[in-house]
């Protein structure tokens, strides 16, 4: 039975946010300490992990549907806590199995996450979703920081320091979201407006739940309205434009590669012989940065595509910087504060810059029987996304540095030059 929660229910949602930010960052944070006491089952880590978001997240919106959010959220909390549980296990197959179980977690939570929040919150107070993705780096951060400090004492990283971390905090979550009430939403869609009005009553008291109420209703209505992309949208001009503009910003956020960096620069740091402390400073460097990218995130931000042409800038010049002086040092000392210099660079400009600008860009320009789609297909895309990052990376691994630094440079220069082109009509609409 869901508390009582009322006047405190933008808190606690708030909070919600933030430990499924960790939750997931966690995941991370095994996969990299995985990866770094294991390097030779990347591959199999990647596949596992991803194959397995994608497959949630295609699956999750239809089967809110029927089951409801809040199902939803307890089914995701509960695969990433067997997953973390089963992954220490000492033996290979426990581990892709605890990789599989992490990755539906992952891809439902990812897929279900903006959808809940939206329902439960009251209005003028949604801006939840994008604190998701700044906090992900201090739940990567932590994990991979007591693995650190767990190979100060063993002299061994060990994945089973950063599965403590995840099964804690999917412990937490688990336990937060039985707490939490059903969509009102989903009530209301399924003709059950005393129960909407319980659970909106629960989170933020009578006076809040009479007002929204009606919204509720709207929202109900809307979603019984809405329906996939057919090609008849295409003929609108505005459809058309925000589908293009959809997919730059796309590539555009996800160029930093940000989970391959997360993944495998404790490895590179690790591989190439780097000063002990250096992954320390790197856990401890992308947990600053995440609380900087938090701040940001909690406030609205204009000049969105100025933003981006911006952040693509640096990630040019962060590349050329990498390619012209890192096959030079190697990874030594130098070379390894270099490149955790480099790789806190990106992840900055994809956190502070980059998708802030990005989320929600063109969710105004959406028709109202597309929003649904629109979200499914954006959450769809950065699970496909990863796969393509962390499965480019992992083979990546099997070529020279340097080819690797080339290839980075070009594609940054790619994508900033579909910005370029694409900038002109954006600053007009």
């Amino acid at each position: 039975m869901a508390l009582k929660l009322a006047h405190i229910g933008p808190v606690y949602l708030r909070i919600y946010a933030w430990l499924t930010g960790l939750v997931l960052g966690a995941v991370d944070a095994v996969a990299a300490i995985y990866v770094l006491a294991h390097p030779q089952w990347l591959g199999h880590m990647v596949s596992c992990l991803c194959l397995s978001g994608i497959l949630a997240v295609l699956v999750t919106p239809r089967l809110a549907v029927v089951t409801g959010r809040r199902p939803i959220n307890f089914m995701a909390s509960l695969f990433m806590l067997v997953g973390a549980c089963i992954g220490m296990v000492d033996a290979q197959v426990a581990r892709l199995i605890a990789f599989v179980l992490m990755g539906l977690g992952y891809g439902m939570s990812w897929a279900n996450f903006p959808f809940s929040v939206h329902e439960l919150s009251l209005r003028g107070h949604r801006r939840l979703t994008p604190q998701v993705t700044a906090i992900i780096g201090i739940g990567a951060g932590l994990g991979i920081g007591l693995a650190w400090i767990g190979w100060l004492f063993n002299g061994s990283y060990s994945p089973t320091f950063a599965l403590v971390v995840l099964a804690l905090l999917s412990a937490g979550l688990l336990l937060l979201v039985a707490t939490l009430p059903e969509s009102p939403v989903w009530y209301a869609l399924k003709g059950r407006e005393e129960q909407a009005f319980a659970a909106l009553k629960a989170l933020h008291g009578p006076l809040e739940a009479a007002v929204e109420l009606d919204w509720v209703r709207m929202d109900s209505q809307m979603l019984a309205e809405q329906q996939p992309l057919r090609w008849a949208d295409l003929k609108l001009p505005q459809v058309r434009s925000s589908l293009v503009t959809a997919m730059i910003l796309l590539l555009a956020q996800e160029s930093p590669g940000a989970v391959a960096l997360v993944v495998l620069t404790p490895l590179a740091l690790v591989s190439a012989g780097s000063a002990s402390w250096a992954v320390g400073v790197f856990a401890l460097g992308l947990a600053l940065i995440s609380v900087v990218a938090w701040v940001i995130v909690t406030h609205p931000w204009g000049q969105r595509y100025l933003r981006v042409l911006f952040g693509c800038i640096v990630l040019a010049l962060t590349s050329m910087t990498a390619l012209a002086t890192l096959p030079k040092l190697g990874l030594d000392a130098w070379g390894g504060l270099l490149l955790i210099i480099l790789v806190s660079a990106s992840l900055a400009v994809q956190r502070w810059l980059i998708y802030p600008a990005c989320h929600g860009a063109i969710d105004t320009r959406v028709p109202p029987w597309l929003v649904n789609w629109q979200r499914a297909q954006s959450a769809l895309a950065n699970a496909m996304a990863r796969f393509v990052v962390l499965g480019v990376a992992a083979l990546a691994v099997e070529f020279s540095f340097q080819s690797l630094l080339m290839a980075l440079f070009v594609f940054y220069l790619w994508v900033f030059m579909l910005v370029m082109v694409r900038m002109p009509r954006e600053l007009r609409m």
